[in-house]
């Protein structure tokens, strides 16, 4: 009997109560982003989570290229980094920018995709990248014209390392720190309930190499019912992480309410991918 893949996806708060079953339905997806991991911090905290590649790859290994490239963006935003980001202030923020390398390493349009809510913060992420250009050329054994990618940039965030596949990461507590303003549920916070859920398809390489498992997230759903801040806490690589991210940013949840109002609340979500 041919054997078919599937994702199964759950939904786990921190209490440990799950709010919804298994769903197999796959959507058809025009990119396959993949997370190169993100080069060690300085200065305040790591100015990125990850690098989503949102282009096909042709099979090329972009770690190594990335690896290089992110540190010259990484280096041109701390010069500009803003005095607000710094001691004693230090203030909290994340910027997602989705640009392209060309061929030549000239960079194409930036396009701000999540905005930190200060435009000091903003501008000075655009402008690490703006400064890097040109980067070195695209590997020479990539056919593609040109490499998309979104970049994450955190400021001052707590731990911004990716964690290794299989492992989950923690505060000294064993659950993370709560950003002022958001709950946990428990007591008379209630939880976010999923009104539209779909589970992400697998990558071409955990595809090809059967890899089954379980990717857990870490999100805060607002308000508006929209996850916001969407981490890998237990990753399986092979970029199942990254099809599980990208999956969640487009789930849609019935608000947390805490004394009947809405609030914003930090949950574990559960991407489960197996063979059937």
């Amino acid at each position: 009997m041919k054997r078919i893949l599937h994702s199964a996806v759950a939904v786990l708060l921190f209490s440990g109560v799950a709010l919804c079953a298994q769903n197999n339905s796959a959507p058809t997806e025009k990119t396959q982003p993949t997370t190169a991991p993100p080069p060690s911090g300085a200065g305040v905290n790591s100015p990125t989570s990850g690098v989503d590649i949102l282009s096909d790859t042709k099979g090329v290994d972009f770690t190594p290229y990335l690896g290089r490239a992110i540190a010259t963006v990484r280096k041109n935003w701390f010069a500009v980094m803003p005095a607000s980001a710094r001691a004693p202030e230090r203030k909290q923020g994340h910027v997602a920018i989705e640009f392209a390398i060309l061929k030549d390493g000239k960079l194409g349009a930036r396009k701000r995709v999540e905005s930190s809510g200060d435009a000091a913060l903003d501008r000075a992420a655009e402008a690490g990248i703006a400064a890097s250009s040109p980067l070195a050329a695209l590997p020479s054994e990539f056919a593609g014209e040109y490499l998309a990618l979104r970049v994450h940039f955190y400021y001052n965030r707590a731990n911004s390392a990716a964690p290794a596949p299989g492992k989950t990461e923690r505060s000294p507590g064993g659950e993370s720190a709560l950003p002022a303003g958001v709950y946990r549920v428990s007591g008379n916070v209630t939880a976010p309930r999923p009104i539209l859920s779909r589970s992400p398809a697998y990558s071409e390489e955990a595809r090809h190499a059967k890899l089954v498992g379980t990717v857990i997230l870490r999100t805060i759903i607002g308000v508006d019912g929209i996850p916001r801040d969407v981490e890998v806490v237990r990753a399986l690589g092979q970029g199942l992480d990254e099809k599980a991210v990208a999956a969640v940013r487009g789930w849609r949840f019935k608000p947390a309410t805490k004394d009947g109002k809405p609030v914003p609340v930090q949950i574990n979500i559960e991407v489960t991918f197996k063979l059937k």
